[in-house]
């Protein structure tokens, strides 16, 4: 099992100072040999960068709500993040990635829903064409079906992962999320587009508060199609910045749920685990 860091996040890390999703940080956790998952934004101007809201209203300290898309490149790299850390363009992500001399490192981009339009898709190609090497070591999760014919169509050797989540999970946050979770089956039956499944439990409800996404049952499945699978810790729907306001991963209520379900999540033959809290996994 390999630890991918939540948009650059190690929060239970006394020492790691640096604001999440910035470069700084980005910098970091690659020299610890960590995988890394990021949010692609665009700015007025069309340039892609990192970062997970839509607005700059959590980083400014509710001071400031304007959205990324109305402020061109230019001005949003000049606002500082906290601990004098700055953002980063894809373009420059994608080039400290290919730099990076260990090979087993991957790094996982979160493509949301708004921003699989094929003007975007076009200027996210372009970036990957114009780093050549990245190709080998990026995959991209949250992809629609449409989304990943056309990419393919593009740009054949793109790595693509669907999110899938339990079939109750769909049915009430699929319309949040703008329609970007699939249920198992739905994955299986497109799996020529994808290399890998991006697990999403989103809670433990359902009308006998029961339900569990990550069990063998469902690893074996795709294991059985030959798919990796990488899943979303609990705390990411529970503690993470900047969450829907009305989720609540239960397992993620205290410490002590929250490590007994990592226990259950460490014995499971799943490839990747997407985590906040690198230290509980280890």
């Amino acid at each position: 099992m390999r630890l991918i860091s939540h948009r650059w996040l190690d929060s239970l890390n006394k020492d790691f100072k640096y604001a999440e999703s910035s470069k700084e940080a980005f910098e970091n956790l690659l020299n610890r040999w960590y995988w890394l998952e990021f949010d692609v934004n665009f700015s007025k101007d069309l340039v892609p960068f990192v970062f997970h809201d839509k607005w700059l209203t959590r980083i400014s300290n509710w001071k400031d709500n304007r959205l990324f898309k109305d402020l061109g490149w230019v001005e949003i790299k000049k606002y500082e993040l906290q601990n004098n850390c700055h953002f980063i363009t894809l373009d420059d992500l994608f080039q400290l990635i290919e730099n990076e001399q260990k090979i087993w490192i991957r790094s996982a981009l979160h493509l949301k829903s708004q921003y699989q339009e094929k003007k975007l898709l076009d200027i996210l190609i372009k970036v990957i064409e114009n780093n050549p090497k990245i190709i080998e070591k990026l995959f991209m999760f949250d992809v629609k079906i449409d989304t990943a014919k056309y990419l393919k169509e593009k740009k054949s050797n793109i790595k693509l992962f669907f999110s899938v989540s339990h079939e109750y999970d769909v049915q009430r946050f699929n319309n949040s999320v703008w329609w970007t979770l699939y249920t198992v089956d739905e994955a299986i039956q497109n799996k020529n587009l994808i290399a890998w499944v991006w697990l999403d439990e989103r809670d433990r409800k359902d009308k006998y508060w029961t339900k569990k996404l990550y069990i063998d049952e469902v690893i074996n499945w795709f294991k059985g199609v030959w798919l990796k699978t990488a899943m979303i810790s609990p705390e990411l729907h529970a503690k993470s910045p900047w969450l829907l306001w009305w989720e609540f991963h239960e397992d993620a209520e205290n410490d002590k749920k929250l490590k007994q379900r990592i226990e259950e999540i460490k014995n499971l033959w799943i490839d990747f685990v997407c985590t906040d809290y690198l230290n509980y996994y280890k």
